[in-house]
């Protein structure tokens, strides 16, 4: 990680400084959303704050605008951890009052980078980079497991994340589906649709 210093010699760390910055931006939102909270605490059907929240999140995170290709290019393995961990104390000082549902989309944003140079680093030459990526994509996948699991998140909406391929999302399959890929060289091919019917819910496309 390149390593910043103030004009007395001192490191500096920019994202800490930029999450207190991020925090102060949110601030005037964040009581306001509390106090809608609490308002209707009684309520049968209290407003779903999360979603809204994180909009805002988004939305100042957009303000800071995309990572340069030179930038991007010269990430080593210090500094994307460096990223995650600062990630990660973000959303978790919000979590302590609204439902916000880790993924690969909020760390982009927050990275300044696209899911496609997400995918780079997934691939990256560097073996320490491919393994921070894998040990990050494990952690999505697991918040995401005991979000649902908790209640505290839409499990359907929790699940089209984790099992979307490509850049989207993390190419979970169930244990069900798992079963019939292994079984595919042993079953005849009408069998075999008829069972991914059976797990989708919904007639293959092209029949």
């Amino acid at each position: 990680m390149k390593v910043i210093y103030d004009e007395n010699g001192n490191p500096v760390d920019e994202l800490a400084d930029r999450n207190d910055e991020i925090k102060e931006k949110l601030e005037p939102i964040l009581y306001e959303f509390l106090e809608e909270r609490d308002a209707s605490a009684n309520s049968k059907r209290p407003p779903k704050l999360g979603y809204r929240f994180t909009k805002q999140i988004y939305l100042v995170l957009a303000g800071y605008g995309q990572m340069t290709a030179d930038k991007f290019l010269s990430l080593d393995y210090d500094d994307i951890h460096n990223y995650w961990l600062k990630y990660l104390e973000l959303t978790a000082y919000y979590n302590r009052y609204f439902e916000i549902v880790d993924n690969k989309q909020l760390l982009c944003a927050f990275m300044g980078i696209n899911t496609r140079q997400y995918g780079e680093l997934e691939k990256s030459e560097d073996d320490d980079i491919r393994g921070l990526m894998n040990s990050i994509n494990s952690t999505f996948i697991g918040l995401g497991f005991v979000a649902t699991e908790s209640g505290n998140a839409d499990s359907r909406a929790v699940s089209v994340r984790l099992r979307a391929n490509g850049e989207a999302g993390h190419s979970v399959i169930s244990a069900t589906e798992d079963k019939i890929i292994n079984n595919a060289e042993v079953v005849s091919p009408s069998e075999l649709t008829k069972q991914l019917e059976a797990v989708l819910g919904r007639k293959m496309l092209g029949k």
